[in-house]
């Protein structure tokens, strides 16, 4: 057998070679069609595969119970707080301050605790026919006191346990709190929460079950320019399922009434208050004695004043002091002679209008 090839028999091995060739490269373009086409019709997406549209990741095992119409008036309620509980506050601390909701969210319980720190103080509260957690940081609460008592209020403050008194004040405070609280909640609150508990460590606050969901808000607590501190809310789904019904359907309707007063409406007010009468008294003088000296006065008997007779005596308008001034006789009638006045200054003072018109003359009581 020879093995030299003929041409023609390389000829055909040529063209074989080349029909080879052809089907290799035709069969992963078909393939790659098929799979183009089953893609487009399954709706199966495999894992690891790139899709368009955004996925959410949701656990099975702790669902959330709350919606977002429950979680959206819960926000709305507390916005009330802020507003209901600025004026009080601001009156108390002879400061500005001011309020708002920074955060609100479901977690479970377990996960509430794990933030929890040991630098807040926690007051359990009653809660419908469950409990709820109240708590305020140590540093806000001396700042808060601080002021009460007249203090600067400074930030620099030391955090350090309450005493018995500052405590007695924080419970003070729990109350306008609550109080607060409570007409933000309005009708839908069939009942006033009162604290039960106050504790400074989270750990063994168990008011729920671990894996149970709660809702934690923080309201954010600016006390001047300078401190900024935070109050936080819990409330577990136990608590508010009573009125969860009520809570999703809970419509909030803010309506506020504007009056433009005329020129008229001015003039008839101001005329009403200029007739108004107002009691004027001048003080003489004050002393203290003895109960037994009290006990044994008599008729003719003489108490020595704390005011020489050349002192200027208050004179009072409506329970207040207003003006220094001489008591004296004018006739048959007592009278007083206006010399200083000690309120501040104000072109539409009604005091002052008078002072004008009555500058230099007696004020008479009659007899």
């Amino acid at each position: 057998m020879s093995n030299i090839l003929t041409q023609e028999e390389i000829d055909a091995l040529l063209a074989a070679s080349n029909l080879a060739e052809e089907g290799a490269l035709a069969a992963p373009q078909s393939a790659t069609a098929n799979n183009s086409s089953s893609q487009q019709e399954s709706p199966v997406v495999k894992r690891g595969a790139r899709t368009s549209k955004r996925i959410s990741l949701y656990d099975f095992r702790r669902p959330n119970k709350f919606s977002k119409d429950h979680m959206r008036h819960i926000q709305m309620i507390h916005d009330n707080f802020s507003r209901i509980y600025k004026p009080t506050l601001t009156f108390q601390l002879r400061t500005n301050a001011h309020l708002r909701l920074i955060y609100i969210e479901q977690h479970s319980y377990e996960e509430f605790l794990d933030l929890a720190n040991n630098q807040t103080i926690y007051a359990i509260l009653s809660f419908l026919k469950g409990r709820a957690i109240l708590g305020i940081d140590i540093q806000t609460i001396l700042v808060i006191i601080e002021r009460l008592l007249g203090g600067e209020g400074s930030a620099n403050l030391n955090r350090r346990e309450l005493t018995d008194i500052e405590m007695s004040l924080f419970q003070r405070m729990l109350e306008r709190i609550i109080a607060s609280l409570t007409e933000a909640w309005g009708s839908i609150l069939t009942s006033t929460p009162k604290v039960e508990l106050i504790e400074n460590n989270p750990q063994v606050i168990q008011i729920v079950s671990p894996n149970e969901i709660v809702i934690k808000l923080v309201i954010e607590i600016a006390i001047g320019e300078e401190y900024t501190g935070n109050i936080t809310l819990c409330y577990p789904y136990v608590s508010l399922a009573p009125i969860i019904d009520d809570l999703g359907s809970y419509q909030w309707i803010t309506s506020e009434i504007e009056k433009t007063f005329t020129q008229e409406d001015e003039a008839f007010i101001k005329r009403r208050i200029e007739k108004t009468k107002v009691p004027i008294i001048f003080e003489l003088g004050k002393t203290t004695i003895t109960l037994r000296d009290l006990l044994n006065l008599q008729i003719g008997d003489i108490i020595k004043l704390d005011k020489r007779a050349t002192d200027n005596l208050p004179l009072k308008i409506g329970g207040k002091i207003k003006f220094l001034g001489q008591c004296g006789i004018i006739g048959k009638n007592l009278a007083g002679k206006i010399e200083e006045a000690i309120y501040p200054d104000s072109d539409d003072s009604y005091i002052n209008r008078i002072l004008d018109k009555e500058n230099n003359r007696f004020l008479k009581e009659p007899d």
